[in-house]
């Protein structure tokens, strides 16, 4: 137990048991419990910004759509970082493929 001393966080400690065959050996639920304690978030931010994309998505000119247009609609605004590397060719792979999936009808 000597290495878990004055580590100053969870994942250290986690670190140091797993590199510990005795700890390990003796306590192996502990090295789960760490394992566990490692997912849980250590901030409410991740939460809070999706209600704030949430918001900032489901105006009142969208409130007629369907759920899952609405749901792709707040994951492409939440991973507007990663949809910025796209290419023009990626994106027009997704459109074919999207224009290929059904037939569509426009209502009037």
């Amino acid at each position: 137990m000597k290495k878990c001393r004055g580590e100053d966080s969870i994942a250290k400690v986690a670190a140091a048991i797993m590199k510990d065959d005795i700890i390990k050996g003796c306590f192996p639920r502990v090295q789960k419990l760490y394992e566990l304690a490692l997912l849980i978030p250590q901030s409410t931010a991740v939460v809070e910004r999706g209600f704030s994309v949430m918001n900032d998505t489901c105006t009142v000119l969208r409130t007629s759509m369907s759920q899952r247009s609405l749901d792709a609609l707040i994951r492409l605004n939440a991973m507007s970082s990663t949809v910025q590397g796209f290419s023009d060719d990626d994106f027009n792979a997704l459109v074919d493929e999207f224009k290929s999936s059904k037939t569509r009808q426009m209502l009037l």
